[in-house]
């Protein structure tokens, strides 16, 4: 890698880090009042994510890229830092419906939905 491909990729990564920063300060007014957008790569803004994409699948059908979207900023996440949860994680996987989840991604989702609850 030359040194102007790794500028620009080190530049890339702070406006990346720079909006994720800004959207976890961002706050949605909700009917119940005030709720704060969780922390970015929180449990909670994983959870959050996840359970948006499983009630799309439970309609039977995979989330569209557009509604993944909206669905990592309600979740205070850059939607770019969602390539994670396939690549690496293994929690979604793109088929041509749309995203679903994984076994994995749904048991990630019960742990997640359980430490809330406790």
């Amino acid at each position: 890698m030359n040194d102007e491909a790794f500028l620009r990729a080190i530049a890339a990564g702070a406006r990346a880090f720079a909006d994720s920063l800004a959207a976890s300060l961002e706050q949605q007014t909700t009917e119940t009042g005030l709720n704060v957008v969780p922390k970015p790569g929180s449990a909670e803004s994983m959870r959050l994510l996840l359970e948006r994409i499983a009630d799309v699948n439970q309609a039977g059908r995979g989330a569209t890229a557009a509604e993944v979207s909206r669905f990592a900023k309600e979740a205070g996440m850059d939607p770019r830092g969602t390539a994670g949860y396939y690549a690496t994680a293994k929690l979604l996987v793109k088929k041509s419906d749309g995203r679903w989840l994984t076994d994995l991604g749904k048991a990630r989702l019960k742990r997640l939905a359980e430490n809330t609850a406790a």
